[in-house]
């Protein structure tokens, strides 16, 4: 060898068999062929069984494909851009793909912060009755039905309550309970049936107000928690130990009552729901 000549390492294949590439990139040998149905490779056939021989160049792309698929691009979407990847438009596609997973991400907490609050509640049924006064933050309401009378609904409202329900357990089932009914002292009372959710989170799913929803101002309400027979919506049994606390502490009910569902519970043969509630009210 001449002096301050290199050695010669040679040409390094990087040649794969669809078995080989298949088990690293834990796919079926049926999945490497949609992947290139779908253009994400394209291998060489070789020899008279025209078998597959897959290059570097297709395992960066099968990378690449698998990485995208994680973080919640489509097929196609990861197909278009690896024929068009140049730094503007993979920077483009990226930023919007961590876009939505933030969102995705706040809506995961927004959940799980739902459902401990949601277990909470069900430790202090074993404290029932129990009563707090305090400013609460704003809600909206959407109106499914009343309890009395039929359900109907056109198809934009259908797909609103889908959207609604969509967001469960940020959004919740709920139900109105009239002043009106809630002063006269009657037996029963006109029920609503529909959902509720914060205001923030209103405005963060990007909710809509229509002529079903209804806003509730932010203000001074009574909190408890109702319990009762789960066919009997209509009964003012459900609020009376909410009516009989604001009579000896001198709160008057200045609004509709409405509540949120905390789960259905089994006692002693019956089927009871459990509602968190909330009252409006001022001194005197």
């Amino acid at each position: 060898m001449e002096k301050n000549q290199e050695p010669s390492l040679g040409k390094a294949e990087y040649v794969y068999s669809s078995s080989e590439v298949s088990k690293f990139y834990g796919l079926t040998v049926k999945g490497m062929e949609y992947y290139e149905q779908c253009g994400l490779v394209t291998p060489e056939r070789v020899g008279q069984g025209k078998v597959r021989r897959y290059s570097l160049a297709d395992n960066y792309r099968l990378y690449f494909t698998r990485l995208y698929k994680n973080v919640g691009l489509g097929i196609q979407k990861t197909a278009g851009l690896l024929e068009n990847n140049t730094p503007e438009n993979l920077e483009g596609e990226l930023e919007e793909q961590i876009r939505l997973m933030r969102r995705e991400a706040w809506l995961q907490q927004q959940m799980m912060e739902e459902l401990e609050h949601a277990r909470e509640m069900l430790l202090r049924l074993q404290e029932m009755p129990a009563f707090t006064v305090r400013e609460e933050e704003g809600f909206y309401r959407l109106f499914i039905r009343r309890f009395y009378g039929p359900h109907r609904s056109n198809r934009e409202e259908t797909l609103e309550y889908k959207t609604w329900n969509d967001y469960l357990p940020v959004t919740a089932a709920s139900l109105r309970f009239p002043l009106a009914d809630c002063l006269r002292g009657g037996s029963e009372m006109d029920t609503e049936i529909g959902l509720l959710v914060r205001r923030r989170d209103f405005e963060r799913l990007g909710l809509r107000e229509s002529g079903r929803t209804s806003a509730i101002p932010a203000g001074r309400f009574l909190r408890t928690l109702l319990c009762g027979e789960a066919e009997e919506l209509s009964s003012t049994k459900w609020i009376r130990p909410a009516l009989e606390y604001m009579r000896a502490n001198h709160l008057t009910q200045t609004g509709d009552a409405f509540t949120r569902m905390i789960a259905i519970l089994k006692k002693d043969g019956r089927e009871l729901r459990c509602d968190e509630a909330w009252f409006p009210v001022a001194d005197g």
